[in-house]
């Protein structure tokens, strides 16, 4: 009895036909209606039946493919199995592909779901039929681990293993994995996850993995979410911790709830304090022109039902020392081509705005009133004592400004002749208005309001010939430099002076002394700079090497030498400059060789004033005695002293953070040093 039906095979149409054969020797006959029961079992991805007679053996291939053809193969235990096989029957969707006898199958199939079978015959007789379910035009894209991404503590959810194929559609594997969890339990796959007793925890992050199947490990990260119910934490005031006197800030009456929600109850609140005035929640701290320097506390109240609930503690940071204007004299000379200017260009290029210049002839910068300007400028005055008048609007600059951390300002110019500038400076306090009295040629700033902020400060300042009439900054050359600090509210000054000439010499002992009543703990910072070699930018002093090159033996063979620290109220310290250990360890460098001086307070600063002393010497060799280094042998080249004064403060030991004094040259081809020192602050 034969049964016909067309499949392609191998590209063409080829008749199939299952044939009912008679039994031979003690062969077992399966019949077609049993076949097509078994082959009817489409929703198994393999089904397995027992082997009747004969070798263990098993399909291989991969149950889909992505095109049309299908490769299909037998394995066995071992190759003694293998030889044993004289002949192999597959079937297609139960019916037997006539021809086909190999171990191997390749077919081109049209689109769709199939069950292949196969069963091999040996000297034992005819096998049970293997079967394996394919599908053609259909590949496996990945398989995952679906569910929930959150499961709450005490709940439960279902997981479930499913194939992605490259249609989009899915097949659900599941039976085929067991799960298991970092935390929590999986009863088949439903998920538990426990509780616990800790309120108001974040949870856990928890890996579920399935495992047992075609593709292995499956992991999948869920999250079991705190599931403790909400409760009120805390109810407070809410706000800045500091307010600056005559600023306003916001504060508000705030519910925060165990899962982390805030609720805003400043409405049902009437918020006051003794330190300044509300206006809704919006609260102005009072000012007063006392300068107390460090913040006082205050307290603000919420009041409801006539009754206060909350308090909340500030600090009213003093700003009776915060700079409103800086006024500049010069008295004398008169003859001066002479600019005030603010240039912050140097410390931060997008400060705005970033040059101005202010001066006889353009007496209001920018122009506006003289309360709303950044800069005043005096025409030639005709007074005994002073000469020139410019004031800078610190306050509006630092307004307009809020990320600066500096405000720089110059006065420059150039006389008829050499000379010395003479002149003062001084602070004045918020509140300060900058006015304009006169007319054009006679213009004379001056101030209503405010206060004085400390003494006035005078100062002196070489000033270079060649007056031209030019108002031109890049013509004219520096009197003085005036630094605004803003967070420390000091005013640091470089002014102009003529360098120091000095003879040849070997070494230079270098001694910083402070006083009583000066400060405390005075560090000093000494390095090469700008001279091409490898000590440049290595310097000694406080947290820095005792000498470079560091570790020099012995130490009078450095190129600086470092006496030591000294952290009292006065006393000294004091570097050696061995400038020929330098000049012969670096052949190549500059013809001027460079060493620039620093000094910065550890310790809290009262005046500021110290000295500084630089003692050069040929010949002989250096030792040090009791911090102040002392000359055998050798001879005394020069002694130069200085009175100089800083108010600057930190403990971060760097350049960019002290004071600079100024600068030591040395020609190597003249063999002559000089001292340029930039001023004080």
């Amino acid at each position: 009895m034969k049964r016909k039906i067309f499949f392609k095979l191998n590209t063409k149409l080829i008749p199939m036909t299952y044939i009912y054969h008679q039994p031979k020797h003690n062969s077992i006959v399966i019949p077609l209606a049993l076949i097509i029961l078994i082959f009817s079992l489409e929703n198994l991805s393999m089904s397995t039946i027992t082997c009747l007679s004969g070798p263990g053996f098993d399909i291989t291939g991969d149950p889909f493919f992505p095109g049309q053809q299908i490769d299909l193969a037998l394995t066995f235990d071992s190759p003694t199995d293998r030889a044993l096989v004289k002949l192999c029957q597959w079937f297609l969707n139960g019916e037997l592909i006539i021809d086909e006898k190999g171990t191997s199958l390749t077919a081109d199939l049209v689109c769709g779901r199939y069950v292949a079978g196969v069963r091999i015959l040996t000297d034992g007789g005819w096998s049970g039929i293997k079967t394996l379910q394919i599908q053609t035009c259909k590949t496996l894209i990945e398989t995952v681990i679906i569910g929930a991404e959150e499961v709450n503590e005490g709940q439960q959810a279902a997981y479930f293993v499913n194939y992605v194929f490259s249609d989009g559609s899915t097949q659900d594997v599941t039976t085929a994995y067991v799960f298991a969890s970092t935390y929590g339990a999986f009863s088949s796959n439903i998920y538990s996850a426990p509780s616990n007793a800790t309120f108001n925890d974040s949870g856990d992050n928890v890996t579920i993995t399935a495992s047992g199947g075609p593709a292995g490990n499956l992991t999948k990260i869920i999250h079991v979410k705190d599931a403790s119910p909400v409760i009120l934490t805390s109810l407070a005031i809410t706000g800045p911790d500091s307010v600056d006197e005559g600023a306003t800030a916001d504060f508000f009456v705030k519910a925060t709830y165990s899962n982390g929600s805030t609720i805003d109850h400043t409405s049902e609140y009437t918020l006051f304090s003794p330190a300044g005035t509300f206006l809704g929640n919006s609260f102005r701290a009072y000012t007063n022109a006392v300068i107390e320097q460090t913040p006082r506390t205050a307290e603000i109240s919420a009041q409801k039902n006539s009754a206060v609930q909350l308090k909340k503690t500030i600090t009213i940071n003093d700003t009776s020392d915060k700079l409103g204007v800086l006024v500049v004299d010069i008295f004398s000379p008169g003859a001066l081509d002479v600019i005030g200017m603010f240039d912050n260009t140097s410390e931060n290029e997008e400060v705005f705005p970033p040059v101005l210049t202010a001066y006889s002839g353009k007496n209001i910068v920018p122009s506006a009133t003289p309360a709303s300007a950044v800069i005043l400028a005096s025409d030639l005055i005709a007074q005994e004592n002073l000469k020139w008048r410019f004031e800078f609007n610190v306050a509006k600059l630092v307004a307009d400004n809020p990320n600066e951390d500096k405000l720089v300002f110059y006065l420059k110019g150039r006389g008829s002749a050499e000379g010395v500038a003479q002149g003062s400076y001084s602070l004045k306090g918020p509140g300060t208005i900058m006015t304009l009295s006169g007319h054009p040629g006679s213009y004379l700033p001056s101030v209503t309001g405010g206060y004085d902020l400390g003494d006035i400060v005078y100062f002196s300042s070489d000033i270079v010939s060649g007056a031209n009439g030019s108002h031109v900054p890049e013509d004219l050359t520096t009197i003085i430099k005036l630094t605004y600090h803003v967070a420390t509210r000091k005013v640091s000054i470089q002014t102009r002076v003529k360098p120091i000439p000095i003879g040849d010499f070997d070494f230079m002992a270098i001694r910083y002394h402070w006083g009583a009543n000066a400060g405390t703990d005075l560090d000093i910072l000494v390095g090469y700079e700008q001279n091409g070699t490898t000590a440049d930018n290595q310097y000694v002093g406080y947290s820095k090497p005792a000498t470079v090159p560091a570790n020099a033996s012995p130490q009078s063979d450095s190129y600086l030498w470092w006496g030591l620290d000294n952290r009292g109220a006065s006393g000294y310290e004091g570097v050696l400059v061995g400038i020929r250990k330098f000049i012969t360890a670096f052949p190549s460098s500059p013809n001027i060789v460079e060493i620039a001086l620093y000094a910065v307070w550890f310790g809290a600063y009262l005046s500021g004033d110290f000295d500084i002393e630089l003692v050069t010497y040929k010949g002989g060799s250096m030792s040090i005695v009791n911090n102040s280094f002392v000359n055998t042998g050798g001879t005394l080249v020069s002694t130069t002293a200085r009175q100089l004064k800083t108010q600057i403060r930190n403990q971060l030991s760097s350049p960019g953070s002290s004071f600079k004094i100024g600068t030591i040259k040395f020609n190597k081809i003249t063999n002559t040093g000089s001292i340029e020192f930039l001023g004080y602050d």
